[in-house]
């Protein structure tokens, strides 16, 4: 018996449980049926929180019935009228757009007909807008957005808590004041969940020491095969899935050969563009418009008309002759990209053989008695795919639908037809979503989807197959294309290290392991000597990094010396310590991460700083475009933090947005909003993380007046953090700042 059939198995055996397990408790009518996974995962989840322990559930498979099983047995396992239920309330941040909360209050026992017939609710929810709102009273206390938190006043006793690490305002605006809290509550284990392991879940998992359990398919893959069974999740139909080892993933590679000499030439050029950095984005997207999608790009063209966010090929062939335009070196290579691209296009919408396979396809489908799903990229390309089947004459059959890639759930009995390649990182791969998946795509995608599949699945029981479409349609021997997905659009953080999205040389990298500071030698280098407390002075390029401590708010900032003040406090290393993060993180890979996210938020500052130069306009002029763009922005006093490195950045993320729009208006569509994710993501991150460091600097200072004060630094407390602080950086006020020249 393995380790998630025992633990299943622990979970049924508990007294509490059992109702769940023989229908007693019943959602809506239906029994709430736990499969073998979701059992072993509450009974790993209450042991932690019997031994005191907070813990990660890694879940990128998407499902609403984990967090309500994990919230819903804690807190009836507390029921006062049940044996050893210790009437303990829990406090729980919810994804509430997830929709799990409803799930929850709809429980009811089979006596009742639904919810609402309860004499009193089976788990009483009690909805609260500050913490000092919950109460001793058993029950799950539900944290409403915007929750204040009033730390001070909240003395109720908490049974445990569940942070659903998947809502934007837990994970990102309220992050530090709920860690803030948690190290406040050593006492109370908490619950994290989250469905990537984005800054928040990789800084818990620092913070809390503990092992994150990551739900793959081989997690899956380990409980007994089983019969469906009324009320059963989507999580238990994968894991059904999984484990009949019926699941078989099959290829269909499309080449239309009388576009064999095209593509290459196509292929060539594009390379020989993107090798040179020319028109990158434009070079790529024209590129994977014409060989991704799954019909002539004229009805692509027709279905997205005025819709700004989408671009079109015509659209993308003129940005790249405009740029063409514009450049001296590398025009004629853009120009001759754009022709060939125009001629591959009109190839294309005379004949597209991955267009009629496909519509082939869903005329087959309607043939079968069992029900089909082709699955397209969003709504805009369903829109197309269905204009080129009406125009060309088909009919869509009864039991097949053309649905989005965020439709997809698990159907065992259906038949899944994704028509274009998904990006290696897609969870189809991983969790099949039938036993029966299939991929419809042009050849150059074979290796690609291939090797992803193969990946994704080597784990698990799954038989990989592949026929080759030839021009006409039948089945043939063609020449695989052996061609690499394009990385721009898997792997946007690698291209953003690599090109300045700000259209200047980056300058926030400096010598002297990024710090760009030397003591004082009497230089007369372009630059700022700072005068310290202490008596000590030292020599700083203006783009120096300088960490400042800000005591009131617990948190430091990193600015350039140029945008430093006097009278600020300064956190000053040992001479031997390097920078910042040499003393603070433990993980030479932590650090280099945390320097390449200063790098992409020190280009987007410079953005706004050199595109405010170049068009002339003071800070209120941003603040007038920033509204004239849907902003709530009022001061711009907030534009000078953001520039000058006072605040990481807006607290809004459209902000962060507009800012690209207004400097950098040739940044469009996909491109802009990957762009800006990546920005924003790099924001989240510091800011979590010198807030982190900014309480950890506190109690440094406390430990230092007060060495008692070490005594309570347990639970999730950083000890060795505030001990390196304590050791290696002093504090020390700027009392005056002169600039070298004058010295």
């Amino acid at each position: 018996m393995n380790a998630i059939t025992k633990r299943a198995d622990a979970c049924r055996q508990r007294e509490f449980m059992g109702s769940f397990h023989d229908g007693t408790i019943q959602a809506d009518g239906t029994p709430f049926h736990l499969g073998t996974t979701e059992c072993a995962l509450v009974e790993e989840a209450l042991r932690k929180i019997e031994q005191g322990k907070s813990y990660i559930i890694h879940n990128p498979f998407p499902t609403t019935a984990l967090p309500v099983a994990l919230i819903a047995s804690y807190a009836y396992s507390q029921k006062p009228s049940i044996p050893e239920g210790g009437g303990q309330p829990m406090l729980v941040f919810p994804a509430s757009s997830r929709g799990y909360l409803g799930e929850i209050d709809n429980f009811h026992f089979p006596t009742t007909t639904s919810a609402k017939n309860n004499k009193t609710p089976l788990i009483p929810r009690y909805p609260i807008d500050a913490l000092s709102e919950q109460s001793d009273r058993w029950g799950v206390y539900t944290a409403n957005s915007g929750i204040v938190f009033d730390h001070e006043s909240h003395d109720a006793s908490l049974g445990a808590m569940f942070v659903d690490l998947q809502k934007p305002e837990w994970s990102e605006r309220m992050f530090d004041r709920i860690e803030e809290f948690c190290e406040e509550r050593p006492d109370v284990p908490v619950i994290f969940y989250t469905n990537e392991m984005g800054p928040a879940a990789e800084l818990t998992e620092d913070r809390i020491g503990s092992r994150t359990l990551h739900i793959t398919n081989d997690v899956l893959a380990r409980a007994p095969p089983a019969e469906s069974a009324l009320g059963e999740s989507d999580l238990t139909t994968q894991e059904r899935l999984i484990t009949s080892g019926d699941i078989e993933m099959h290829q269909f590679p499309v080449t239309d050969e009388e576009i064999g000499p095209l593509l290459s030439e196509l292929i060539d050029l594009k390379n020989r563009c993107q090798n040179r950095d020319l028109a990158y984005i434009e070079v790529a997207r024209v590129f994977n418009r014409l060989m991704k999608q799954p019909f002539k790009p004229i009805y692509w063209s027709r279905t997205v008309g005025a819709n700004a966010f989408y671009d079109d090929v015509p659209g993308y062939i003129n940005r790249i002759e405009r740029r063409a335009d514009n450049i001296d070196s590398g025009s004629d290579l853009l120009y001759t990209y754009a022709r060939k691209a125009n001629e591959v296009q009109g190839h294309l919408n005379d004949r597209h053989v991955v267009q009629n396979t496909v519509l082939d396809a869903i005329q087959r489908a309607g043939d079968d008695d069992g029900q089909s799903r082709f699955v397209v990229k969003n709504s805009a390309e369903r829109d197309a795919l269905r204009l080129a089947a009406t125009d060309t004459g088909y009919a869509i059959p009864e039991n097949v639908r053309i649905i989005e890639r965020a439709d997809v759930t698990p159907m065992p009995d259906a038949r899944y037809v994704f028509l274009y390649p998904p990006y290696a990182d897609d969870y189809v791969y991983e969790f099949p979503p039938s036993t029966q998946v299939a991929f419809i795509h042009n050849a150059l995608w074979s290796n690609y989807v291939r090797k992803s599949a193969a990946s994704a699945t080597e784990k698990i029981s799954v038989s990989h197959n592949s026929t080759s479409i030839g021009r006409t349609g039948t089945v043939g021997t063609v020449e695989d294309h052996v061609f690499d997905i394009d990385t721009l659009e898997s792997d946007i953080e690698g291209y953003l290290r690599t090109a300045d999205f700000g259209g200047y040389p980056s300058s926030s990298s400096s010598s002297g392991g990024g710090t760009g500071v030397e003591a004082d030698t009497g230089s007369s280098r372009n630059g700022y000597v700072f005068q310290f407390s202490n008596g000590e002075s030292r020599h700083f390029l203006p783009e120096s990094i300088v960490t400042i401590y800000e005591q009131e708010k617990a948190r430091i900032s990193r600015k350039k010396a140029k945008n430093v003040s006097e009278g600020e406090v300064a956190l000053l290393l040992d001479s031997v310590a390097g920078d910042l993060y040499d003393v603070l993180l433990d993980s030479a890979h932590k650090r280099e991460t945390v320097r390449q996210d200063e790098e992409t938020v020190e280009n987007w500052r410079g953005v706004l700083e050199r595109g405010r130069a170049r068009e002339e306009m003071d800070y209120s002029d941003v603040v007038d475009a920033l509204q004239a763009n849907g902003s709530n922005i009022t001061h711009w006093h907030s534009v000078r933090a953001w520039e000058k490195g006072r605040y990481m950045g807006p607290l809004d993320e459209g902000d962060c947005r507009r800012i690209l729009q207004i400097f950098r208006p040739e940044l469009e569509g996909v491109l802009l909003e990957q762009i800006h994710e990546q920005v924003w993501r790099a924001m989240k991150h510091l800011r979590l993380l010198h807030r982190r460091m900014g309480r950890n600097v506190r109690r440094a200072v406390e430990a230092e007046f007060n060495p008692a004060t070490n005594a309570g630094f347990d639970g999730d407390v950083n000890k060795h953090m505030v001990r390196n602080i304590a050791r290696g950086i002093e504090r020390e006020n700027i009392i005056r700042i002169d600039s070298s020249d004058d010295m």
